[in-house]
């Protein structure tokens, strides 16, 4: 079956309205054999329910309409913003999924309004539109919205914010800017279109400005872009200073900072130099801003660089080259470390090598450290060695500290946990940890090496974990060679209901297989299971046991036995002659000679 997805982009445009309050609107949408007036097509569907959809509008004998006003199926539009649902993995025979692919089917506006759709639940919101019904949320067929099913493709308008002859409005979610430039080189200024706006949009200096006499953009009393400052010193923008002023030339980026105030009922803006915050021995700590706001270095992400503000030329270097005294990631300086490699599983103990890699071809040093529930453990600290375009530490038992070596090894109790944690010794605050576990112990006790094993056997074995065993399953192999050195092949022996002959088949000489459910904990088990070897010939077999814990690891004991029952059958390589039941009368013929 082909499968596909539908893609419903958002596509929130400007528009060029002069008090104009009316936009696009989409009223309904419905699945039918054709498209009435005023209506467009989005797609094609096989038919009004449980079918395939196409962006091909003629592939399939139904469409997919909808009504309304300057609505569009185009996607051949520049959006400012869009908001992926769902795509089209093939264009023209498709199901519904949510998931990224190369094709979409679009809905658009035509007079530039905002377009937002959504999958929702079983019904849309008053002011959305149903589009199409889902069968279920991924990879589903479509319906009509008429049919009642658990998610719905619903969209609606709204009518963008818009100042007056230029286009040049924005969307409230926008970033403001004051003073930059739009595509024809005019200069931009902030202004609002109505009273509750809270961000407001950009509109065109020497062109028009906010009269709020009138309540409208009007081509008058042309307000100076340097009067105006979008910035808030409660805002984070209130640091990204670069374009705030009209600047010529234009200063180094984040040079001078924006300040605003307000004595005596008047609100000025103006500018001061960024200082730099240095400590006792002259390292440099942060920059001021505006003379009272000051923003520090910091070792923990707080989104802030001050190394993006002022003159940190004269700044001591710390150990990766950047002008803080501390690392601070936010500058892009500190990297990254992960572990490589990472054994996330081991037998018990055993010696374990941890790999540790910084995400820069710079030596820095790396320490390690060992997770214990109460308080954890210092291993060791050490420079990395650079391989390419990442920086490796490498801590194994040889060469660490002796009295340490405990720490590089996994716990002797199966199923155990064992956790390490790293971090450039520069920046001790971002911390990786990653936690492997032991392998679970499976022992078979009975039967034991080289029994000879007649009729109905059981093979009883123990298994633990800490994490829980999950599973134990019992399989059989039977030697298929009479030489050296002996091989075994996997023999027909399911639930002791085969022939015991030599099988491929996935599982087929699994004698048996218990389960428990991760609600009960099962540390230490003891089970068994019966091995009839009535159904096989007289050779030589290896049964092995196999357990599974909750972490999904496995481990396996096996023992080596023969069978030796009399009067056994023949499996493999039978003479042509060779039958159980003859062998049964020609003993009977001889005992009465």
């Amino acid at each position: 079956m082909k499968r596909g997805a539908l893609l419903l982009f958002i596509f929130i445009f400007s528009i060029v309205l002069l008090l104009n309050v009316n936009g696009a609107t989409l009223n309904s949408c419905s699945i039918k054999s054709s498209c009435g007036a005023g209506e467009i097509t989005l797609a094609s569907v096989a038919a009004p329910q449980d079918a395939h959809i196409s962006k091909d509008i003629y592939k399939f004998p139904f469409k997919l309409c909808c009504s309304g006003t300057s609505i569009s199926n185009s996607c051949d539009v520049v959006a400012t913003s869009r908001d992926s649902l769902a795509d089209l993995y093939l264009l023209d025979d498709s199901h519904v999924d949510p998931g990224p692919q190369a094709n979409s089917i679009c809905l658009s506006t035509t007079d530039n309004s905002n377009v937002d759709c959504r999958i929702s639940g079983a019904t849309c919101n008053s002011n959305e539109a149903c589009v199409l019904s889902l069968y279920q949320g991924t990879d589903s067929h479509v319906a009509d919205c008429s049919v009642n099913l658990p998610n719905k493709i619903c969209c609606f308008t709204t009518v963008t914010k818009t100042c007056y002859v230029h286009g040049e409005a924005r969307s409230d979610t926008d970033s403001l800017q004051c003073c930059v430039a739009d595509t024809s080189g005019n200069e931009l200024y902030y202004s609002k279109e109505i009273g509750t706006d809270l961000t407001g949009g950009c509109c065109q200096k020497l062109y028009e400005s906010w009269d709020s006499f009138r309540g409208v953009c009007w081509p008058t009393d042309v307000t100076p872009c340097a009067a105006q400052c979008s910035y808030d010193p409660s805002q984070s923008q209130y640091f990204s200073t670069q374009g705030c002023f009209l600047d010529s030339p234009q200063p180094l980026p984040y040079e001078l900072s924006c300040c605003q105030a307000t004595q005596f009922g008047v609100t000025d803006k103006f500018q001061t130099e960024i200082e730099l915050v240095r400590n006792s021995n002259n390292e440099c700590t942060g920059a001021k801003f505006c003379s009272t706001v000051t923003k520090l270095c910091s070792s923990t992400p707080d989104g802030f660089c001050p190394q993006n503000y002022g003159d940190w030329s004269t700044c001591p270097l710390n150990e990766i080259g950047g002008g803080c005294n501390v690392c601070d990631p936010d500058c892009g300086t500190c990297g990254s470390v992960r572990f490589l490699d990472f054994p996330v599983n081991s037998s018990q103990n055993r010696d374990l090598t941890i790999k540790v890699e910084y995400t820069s071809p710079v030596s820095q040093p790396i320490t390690l450290w060992r997770v214990n529930s109460g308080s954890d453990s210092y291993i060791n600290t050490q420079r990395c060695t650079v391989q390419g375009s990442t920086c490796v530490a490498i801590f194994s038992p040889s060469t660490t500290n002796p009295a340490l070596r405990n720490l590089l090894t996994s716990p002797s109790t199966p199923g155990a946990s064992y956790t390490f944690k790293t971090h450039l010794s520069v920046n001790p605050d971002i911390v990786v940890q990653k936690t492997g576990y032991t392998t679970p112990r499976v022992e078979i006790l009975t039967p034991t090496t080289k029994s000879n094993l007649r009729s109905s056997v059981s093979v009883q074995a123990r298994a633990q974990s800490d994490s829980s065993i999950s599973s134990i399953s019992w399989y059989i192999t039977k030697r298929d060679n009479p030489g050296t050195p002996a091989t075994f092949s996997p023999v027909n022996v399911r639930y002791n209901q085969g022939a015991c002959t030599f099988c491929n088949a996935q599982d087929c000489n699994l004698l048996g297989r218990v389960t428990y459910p991760s609600s009960t904990t099962n540390l230490n088990v003891l089970v068994a299971k019966d091995f009839d070897t009535l159904r096989c010939d007289n050779n030589d077999f290896i049964i092995t046991v196999i357990a599974e814990d909750f972490q999904g690891n496995r481990a396996q004991d096996s023992v080596s036995i023969n069978t030796l029952n009399p009067n056994a059958p023949c499996t493999d390589n039978c003479p042509v002659f060779d039958s159980r039941v003859l062998k049964i009368i020609i003993a009977r013929v001889k005992t009465w000679v």
